[in-house]
């Protein structure tokens, strides 16, 4: 009986981690907002509060006040600012086609589910740059620093920088000062959560997904605050606690259906059903 309870247990939990990870593809994202400045995506019939830390499509309307501004990180690598009035996202960022599934991590790909299975994941391998990417890589951080934006949203683009790295340690060692200054930035704990998590530290990981999730529901953000449910149902599962996994799944799947994420929905429904069958028989 044992037995098939720790089998049904683990083949839930490579459920919850064979899915896609939950890291948006990289897009444009606003990375300082200075002033009054709100956004209204296609198809909404009203603005909403810009903040740092917002995915932007291209279709996506700025307004701003007389003495706002808006910086944002554009798909590209490039950063754009716009100071004034109404303006379209495209025109600021040229548009390039983005898959919608997203990328799966170190920590949700199968093929690593016995490495899994011995802790949250195993520490991931440093990437080795050669001279070129390193190189490349230097002149993006020098091309951030050189930027007129304040410092959060410079650390911001950083940690972007070294997320599609697969640089975690670099990742924490930017974004940690930003929680010492009481950073009321949801994508800071976020990605803080993401990185904790991929290099296999559950508390930090829990304490920053769990900010991440409080910051999200204040500001009414559904697509990151479904974001930071999930990641919080993977803790979950790593610690064998599926009823915990189901809830998060759950608040998840109305996160992501309030923010009109239909994909990202689906694929927590799917997960939910599978959980449930599987808790019933164990």
């Amino acid at each position: 009986m044992k037995v098939h309870h720790w089998l049904w247990t683990t083949i839930a939990i490579w459920f919850l981690w064979a899915v896609p990870g939950y890291s948006r593809p990289r897009g444009n994202r606003a990375v300082e907002v200075r002033g009054a400045a709100q956004v209204k995506r296609q198809g909404q019939t009203s603005f909403r509060n810009l903040r740092v830390g917002t995915q932007l499509r291209g279709s996506d309307i700025i307004r701003l006040s007389k003495k706002g501004k808006v910086t944002i990180g554009c798909a590209n690598n490039s950063v754009r600012s716009w100071f004034k009035g109404q303006t379209v996202v495209s025109r600021l960022c040229p548009t390039r086609t983005v898959r919608r599934l997203r990328s799966r991590g170190e920590c949700d790909d199968p093929a690593r589910f016995l490495s899994l299975l011995r802790g949250l994941c195993q520490k991931p391998e440093i990437p080795s740059l050669d001279t070129e990417q390193m190189l490349v890589l230097v002149q993006r951080i020098g091309a951030i620093n050189a930027q007129d934006i304040d410092r959060e949203a410079k650390l911001l683009l950083q940690a972007e920088a070294y997320r599609e790295r697969k640089l975690y340690g670099q990742t924490i060692a930017t974004l940690e000062p930003l929680v010492e200054a009481e950073s009321q930035t949801q994508i800071v704990y976020q990605w803080l959560g993401n990185a904790y998590e991929y290099t296999g530290k559950v508390d930090l990981a829990q304490q920053r997904y769990q900010r991440a999730l409080s910051l999200a529901k204040a500001e009414e953000n559904d697509p990151e605050a479904g974001d930071a449910a999930y990641g919080l149902a993977k803790l979950a599962a790593r610690q064998k606690d599926l009823v915990t996994a189901e809830r998060w799944l759950q608040q998840a799947t109305a996160s992501y259906g309030a923010g009109q994420l239909e994909d990202e929905q689906e694929q927590m429904e799917e997960l939910l059903r599978k959980v449930g069958v599987l808790r019933q028989r164990g």
